[in-house]
């Protein structure tokens, strides 16, 4: 369901909650949808922690979430890695594959971002901002204002790339062709989702002549889970699939046949064998 919420600057807010029932021959809802999906995402997991080639020295995938967070106080605080219980607090897919990658053995953490749309420069946060954060963003921003403002977590990607992670999809840019939405509204559909935070002049070295530009800056959230090493963790070992099994099974019956014929053609060309033989018909 597409939503909008608006601040209330007088009176009082109400909030109207329902429960939806539905009958057996209704068309399934998005949450059954997304519950039949789960084996197949965690099958999905299991492959890639199988795949030898996929970061053998183990690493960071990202998942770029394709709901909005920032607005939520519990995102709004230091994040702790996820477990099955918390992760209920994210939303249709991005729950899904947090769920399921737990599931699988592996640490999730959530990450949130900020980027500005000129060159699309970006850091990472610690938490989302407050709204006394959000305040003390001016209409002209040099990058001490932004780190001053802001829970900035180290340096942004001009200097370290991209924070040393693996993206399963592009996160949202200026470039990725994706709806850049404004702050209050939530991205339709399963893409990637990004919120407008704030519009300033910007220029990282705090000289706003002709070397300023006018930008959006955008905060979105993602998914950070850790792959294992080689051997190590759920990397240990790879469970065979049943039809491998019956395979080798089939294979190791076939040896013992052709072993049980080889034993017996050998017995037949044995010399106490030919003896044997030889003297049954100097009897007869």
């Amino acid at each position: 369901m597409n939503h909008q919420i608006e601040r209330v600057y007088s009176g009082a807010r109400v909030t109207f909650t329902y429960l939806l029932r539905r009958d057996a021959d209704d068309e399934p809802t998005r949450t059954v949808a997304d519950d039949d999906l789960a084996p197949t995402i965690l099958d999905a997991w299991r492959a890639l922690l199988a795949d030898a080639s996929f970061l053998p020295q183990g690493g960071i995938v990202a998942y770029p979430c394709c709901h909005l967070y920032h607005q939520d106080a519990r995102f709004q605080v230091e994040q702790t890695p996820l477990d099955q219980r918390s992760a209920r607090m994210l939303k249709g897919r991005d729950q899904l594959v947090a769920a399921t990658a737990l599931q699988a053995g592996l640490h999730v953490r959530f990450a949130p971002y900020l980027f500005e749309n000129c060159v699309d420069e970006t850091w990472q946060l610690e938490r989302f901002p407050t709204a006394k954060e959000k305040s003390r963003m001016k209409p002209q921003m040099d990058l001490s204002d932004l780190e001053t403002a802001l829970p900035i977590r180290g340096e942004s990607s001009e200097k370290v790339g991209d924070f040393g992670v693996t993206w399963l999809e592009p996160p949202p840019s200026s470039g990725s062709g994706a709806a850049l939405n404004d702050s209050l509204t939530e991205n339709p559909g399963e893409l990637p989702a990004a919120g407008r935070l704030h519009s300033c002049e910007y220029c990282e070295w705090g000289y706003f002549g002709n070397e300023a530009s006018e930008v959006d800056f955008y905060i979105y959230a993602a998914l950070h889970v850790q792959i294992p090493k080689l051997g190590a963790g759920p990397r240990t070992s790879t469970q065979p699939s049943a039809r491998a099994t019956r395979k080798t099974a089939l294979q190791g019956k076939a040896k013992g046949t052709v072993a049980r014929k080889k034993s017996r053609s050998a017995r037949k060309q044995s010399p106490a064998t030919r003896r044997k033989k030889t003297d049954r018909g100097s009897s007869s």
